[in-house]
């Protein structure tokens, strides 16, 4: 059997929220939806650019309980956001 998995996410917030300026295209708060298992899923992604990396960002998923549910970093390759993650904390 053939797995398709598929996520959308709609951006809740673009604005940093300690300096309350607008950030880049990609970074910010989002409300995302997957689908796991032929269930639907949904949490809040966290996406934001890494301190002292050009072009390298955090991504992290977590349940609206506050429950952090993935972690993972992302870079930019052409107008794409590209990035791995993982369910562990890796640090």
């Amino acid at each position: 059997m053939r797995r398709s998995d598929a996520e959308c996410a709609n951006l809740e917030t673009s604005v940093d929220p300690i300096e309350g300026l607008a950030t880049d295209p990609f970074a910010g708060q989002y409300i995302t939806t997957w689908l796991e298992d032929h269930k639907p899923r949904q949490a809040r992604l966290s996406i934001a650019v890494r301190p002292g990396a050009t072009g390298i960002y955090t991504v992290t998923w977590t349940a609206f309980n506050h429950t952090t549910l993935f972690w993972g970093e992302a870079m930019i390759a052409g107008d794409l956001l590209i990035g791995d993650y993982r369910n562990f904390d890796p640090f």
